[in-house]
């Protein structure tokens, strides 16, 4: 069985449990202090707390900067849910906001749309170890009077803009969690990036005890969320080791992506332009539309295979206990999820098992292959044929011809000044045509499918493909026109992410909007 991870001693895990156990100091102890002065001396600027566990982590962080009851504090509807747990034991109610299509995180514009008039803060989340845009979110909160937590669990060292992931905003965390980057099994830490909130970070770590002052008298109602110094030793020696394990992580992702990169059922999750990411786990997105098996049914195919892989997150508006909450913006989180298969990730995978995982994957997908779903997307700007071919569809369209009217008024000759006009060919036939057309300020989106084509899951393979046309072109908003009857364009574009403008509606059709 090629398992999903597993620990693996990197250095001199050994020598330090067993130099801490022999010191008598089982509980705290120089081991902790180390890990925290080499955790500031990576993040300068920042004061490093040793905590028991990533959760105990957030819940420090939450109670640092005073959450209280019936606070609203955002966080993705995509993720590991430790943050919206936490928050509703503390009695504070998560606002759960959408992640963005392409790398799978929170933007400014999915946090704006969640925003409430009780917003006290938000939980950026690096899911997977790609960087949000932290620098934008952070800048945007600034400015809107709310605190920022970094959960950082999966994204030790990640950079953006030149800098690590954790630096950005008031309170960062991190896990040390037995599959995480650094590992000691269970673990984590708090950076506190603000001084004025170190001292009570300091309290509330340790049953609000200043020992230094008087032995046993509580200051706050704090609780025990130290590390021991055990776990400390095991995390300071992974801790030195940091430079193999991200060269081995950077390899494994690299070889991954060298081998699914252009697969016509695969998508990779992208990295945003300013960021250097330190993939914690690789995750895909496969096509399900083109095959006779669903996501679980792969899972189950390659742990038969003797291949260990796991879904992706369950979305918040799938957990039950969720029902009572009015605030979930989660259409593309709900799409990722239903399609998400996170790869094997340990640092004892080798180049041979990396690759008969990818030969399997790819082996059942073909094998569970709808008829007639291998498919292949060009830029019809660049055939010599192109036109012809765009006139020839647009001329066989009858159906599809009623709600994508765009060559009705306009020469095939357009195309030339469009960002891209990409046409989808399955088996030799024109299924599918694609642009964003440029006009004034807006950039105009537009699909449409051929007479029976409809319901294959075309339209979702062509949305993707603009969309990452239009982050490669770093357009920042694209905006489209559709039917208000045509129910089933719309699911697909709020699936994405599309937001309807406000007072857009005629009595025929609607605006819709995205921010990347």
């Amino acid at each position: 069985m090629i398992n999903w991870s597993g620990f693996k001693v990197v250095g001199r895990e050994l020598d330090y449990l067993i130099d801490a156990f022999q010191s008598g100091w089982v509980s705290g102890g120089a081991y902790v202090e180390k890990l925290e002065k080499e955790l500031e001396g990576l993040f300068p600027g920042s004061t490093a707390l040793a905590v028991s566990n990533g959760t105990s982590a957030l819940q420090l962080a939450f109670q640092t900067l005073d959450v209280r009851p019936g606070d609203h504090v955002i966080v993705p509807a995509f993720c590991f849910q430790a943050a919206g747990n936490v928050l509703r034991q503390l009695g504070a109610v998560p606002v759960f906001c959408d992640v963005d299509p392409l790398h799978w995180n929170q933007t400014v514009q999915t946090l704006q749309t969640a925003q409430t008039f009780r917003t006290v803060g938000v939980v950026v989340v690096h899911n997977y170890g790609a960087a949000a845009p932290i620098r934008e979110i952070c800048a945007w909160a600034r400015e809107q009077g709310i605190w920022v937590i970094e959960d950082c669990a999966e994204a030790w060292f990640t950079q953006h803009d030149s800098r690590y992931v954790g630096q950005y905003g008031d309170v960062a965390t991190f896990s040390m969690h037995a599959t995480k980057t650094i590992s000691c099994g269970e673990g984590g830490a708090v950076l506190v990036n603000d001084p004025a909130r170190v001292a009570m970070a300091r309290l509330m770590r340790s049953h609000g005890l200043d020992r230094q002052k008087v032995q046993y008298l509580h200051e706050i109602a704090g609780n025990n969320y130290r590390l021991s110094n055990l776990l400390a030793a095991i995390a300071c020696a992974q801790l030195e080791e940091r430079d193999g394990i991200l060269r081995k992580q950077r390899e494994n992702s690299e070889a991954y992506r060298r081998l699914l990169a252009g697969h016509w059922a695969i998508e990779l999750q992208a990295s945003h332009p300013e960021s250097e990411d330190y993939l914690w786990a690789v995750a895909v997105s496969i096509w399900l539309d083109g095959l006779t098996v669903d996501r679980d049914d792969l899972l189950r195919l390659l742990k038969k295979a003797g291949i260990e892989a796991r879904p992706g997150f369950y979305p918040a508006s799938s957990l039950p206990y969720n029902d009572d909450l009015d605030f979930i913006h989660s259409d593309v989180a709900d799409r990722l999820h239903k399609t998400i298969i996170v790869l094997p990730c340990a640092l004892t995978l080798g180049m041979e098992e990396i690759g008969q995982v990818c030969t399997t994957l790819c082996a059942l997908i073909e094998q569970h292959r709808k008829p007639s779903t291998a498919y292949c997307l060009q830029d019809a700007r660049h055939l010599a044929e192109g036109g012809a071919l765009i006139q020839a569809f647009y001329n066989r369209l009858a159906e599809g011809r009623k709600s994508f009217r765009y060559f009705d008024k306009r020469s095939v000759a357009v195309i030339q000044s469009h960002l891209a006009t990409l046409l989808l060919e399955v088996e030799g036939r024109v299924v599918g045509y694609g642009h964003l057309d440029p006009d004034g300020s807006n950039v105009w989106l537009g699909i449409a499918l051929a007479d029976g084509e409809t319901g294959k899951g075309w339209g979702r393979i062509m949305m993707l493909a603009l969309l990452k046309a239009a982050a490669a072109l770093r357009i920042p908003v694209i905006t489209l026109r559709v039917d208000n009857d045509n129910a089933a364009a719309i699911r697909l574009y709020r699936s994405f992410g599309f937001e309807t403008v406000a007072g857009s509606e005629t009595e025929s059709s609607l605006t819709m909007i995205l921010h990347q």
